[in-house]
């Protein structure tokens, strides 16, 4: 190579080099990368995610409750096992549902039972609201017999296999003029005039008497809830699901079908065929603890 063509061959490589180091010198270095930190994962109590009160943030769109059915199928339409297959689906989720509204009263009721020498005054207010509402009209927060003898044995479940055989039976699996009419699944009576629907032939010398009326099947369902759990006619039934609770036993239809000897006027009779009723359609598979 010539001499003129090595020095032009140099000031390129020197002038190369000059804008490499221009250029890197130049050139903002990258800020370090912080480390991100997840947001904690939140994880609900374990009671209240299994009673449906709280769910993980990404399940809540994937498992979303599907609404309530209100409105009933018109039963007359099915026969045999159709009818009784319709009216399980229809009347099972409200029973369930209605249930577990009741057994989060009872735990949050149990967790201040725990605590009950040091109430604040929300938690007072509660219990008083509660007390009332479950007929306890003078509920001594520091008597520890308010507690267990009123309150905490009137503020449970009822066995999903009872409700719907007594759902069933009173109500000839939702055919009956008063379920159609007046969603009034569980023969429920009120004395005030204007309060349900009369009977077709009232009894004489009664007073005034009729099938109390409600505005859907899940209001029918809580009411009846609510009257096995104050009603002076079910102490019996009260006090023996208290016994079960305390020698940890389960909830089940048939062991408490007895007590229900007063609900109707078949006497004896009447918790025999609600038993039987369990048995045959094996609804004892629903009794699940509450």
């Amino acid at each position: 190579m010539s001499r003129p063509l090595r020095t032009i061959g140099s000031l390129l490589l020197v002038c190369l080099l000059t804008l490499g180091l221009t250029h890197g010198a130049t050139q903002p270095a990258a800020p370090p990368q912080e480390s991100v930190k997840k947001p904690p994962v939140e994880r609900p109590h374990l009671l209240r995610r299994w009673l449906g009160i709280e769910k993980p943030t990404d399940q809540v769109a994937r498992h979303k409750e599907p609404p309530l059915q209100l409105t009933p199928p018109d039963f007359r339409t099915l026969q045999g096992k159709a009818r009784k297959q319709a009216f399980v689906q229809f009347m099972k989720p409200l029973i369930e549902h209605a249930n577990a509204e009741v057994s989060a009263q009872r735990q949050r009721l149990l967790q201040l039972y725990a605590q009950r020498e040091r109430l604040d005054d929300d938690s007072l207010t509660w219990l008083k609201r509660l007390a009332e509402d479950y007929g306890v009209k003078a509920f001594d927060p520091k008597n520890n017999g308010d507690w267990q003898l009123l309150l905490l044995r009137r503020v449970d479940t009822v066995p999903v296999s009872l409700a719907l055989a007594q759902a069933a039976n009173e109500s000839a699996w939702g055919t009956s003029r008063f379920a159609r009419e007046g969603n009034n699944y569980f023969g429920i009576w009120c004395f005030k005039p204007g309060c349900g629907i009369p009977p077709a032939h009232p009894q004489k010398g009664k007073g005034y008497y009729a099938v109390k009326r409600f505005d859907n099947a899940y209001e029918a369902v809580r009411y009846y809830l609510h009257l096995i759990n104050t009603g002076g006619a079910f102490k019996n039934l009260r006090q023996l699901r208290a016994q079960l609770r305390e020698a940890e036993k389960p909830l089940t239809g048939q062991t408490l079908a007895p007590a229900l000897n007063h609900y109707s006027q078949r006497g004896d009779a009447y918790p025999r065929e609600l038993a039987a009723m369990i048995r045959h359609n094996k609804w004892n598979r629903f009794d699940t603890s509450y």
